[in-house]
């Protein structure tokens, strides 16, 4: 499992934990129009891997830590080296959490049923034009996201879904809002929605 970057001591992402080691995956199964500016071309160049998520995980681990965070890219497009990597973090002791856009729903049903993620962060991206602004089969999506949030629901683990403005989905907002509050908090009050800034677009 290939990553891009990594930060060492993390305080924000590792939420509910305490202190992480932030992984950023390489690849990704989404073409977003809101990362072409920005991120894309950063976690799908080969030429920008730095190394192997076991070996920074092994090499950077400290006392302090009490979690691995698997942002993207994709976490999830890795499959079973994925798997890989979160068995290694348990058997340091470590808690897991992984940022997803809640696509691969079957591999993130293994991960439940296995114990392998102990948190989990997923995006909730668009309600509409989602084949344009995401480059996914429109059909598939809101299908599979259920599928994923409704899973991690079952098994009772802390979850927050975000979503991310830009100019794709800016109108679109209350909409989203009101999907993930009628769909999926109404079923499991302590589901935390995050609805944020893309800061980059800031910038």
């Amino acid at each position: 499992m290939n990553l891009v970057n990594y930060i060492k001591d993390s305080t924000i992402e590792c939420s509910p934990f305490n202190w992480g080691l932030t992984l950023f995956c390489y690849g990704c199964n989404f073409h977003c129009k809101m990362c072409e500016n920005y991120n894309y071309e950063k976690v799908t160049n080969p030429e920008n891997i730095i190394g192997k998520a076991t070996d920074i995980v092994k090499a950077n681990i400290t006392p302090m830590h009490d979690s691995v965070i698997f942002i993207g890219g994709e976490p999830t497009v890795w499959g079973n080296k994925l798997k890989e990597a979160l068995q290694l973090c348990h058997s340091l002791g470590l808690k897991t959490k992984i940022f997803s856009n809640g696509y691969n729903h079957d591999l993130i049903e293994e991960i439940n049923k296995e114990g392998l993620c102990d948190a989990w962060s997923i995006d909730f991206k668009v309600l509409n034009n989602i084949q344009q602004e995401l480059g996914v089969p429109a059909q598939d999506y809101l299908v599979n996201l259920d599928l994923t949030i409704f899973d991690i629901i079952g098994h009772e683990l802390p979850l927050e879904i975000r979503t991310t403005l830009y100019s794709g989905n800016r109108e679109q907002k209350e909409r989203i809002k009101e999907y993930v509050e009628k769909t999926y908090k109404f079923k499991y009050p302590k589901l935390q929605y995050i609805l944020q800034e893309d800061v980059r677009c800031l910038i």
